[in-house]
């Protein structure tokens, strides 16, 4: 499930790929690293399967998009408190190219 932030923030990354159809890109999915390795690395993937589908649905096409999980080797949490852990639970958009 998207939260509502998520899907705005989306919802204009969406616009701009459709102006420039020429950029790919790959969803990539993170984890914070509570929990068990395979649990978060499955997690990574479901996150970024959503915002790949989330983008399909507004117009992407899905021929320019992959979704890749991550799990918890990136987790970027400056430290364990719940802001620190919420950092890491993310799903980014990385240009790979045109």
């Amino acid at each position: 499930m998207l939260l509502a932030t998520a899907k705005r923030i989306l919802d204009n990354s969406a616009s701009v790929l459709k102006r420039h159809r020429d950029i790919k890109v790959e969803i990539a999915g993170f984890a914070d690293t509570r929990g068990p390795e395979s649990y978060n690395m499955k997690l990574s993937e479901r996150r970024a399967e959503a915002v790949r589908e989330y983008l399909e649905r507004a117009g992407v096409d899905a021929a320019r998009m992959s979704a890749r999980g991550y799990g918890e080797s990136h987790a970027g949490a400056s430290d364990m408190s719940a802001n620190g852990l919420a950092e890491s639970r993310r799903a980014e958009l990385q240009a790979k190219g045109r």
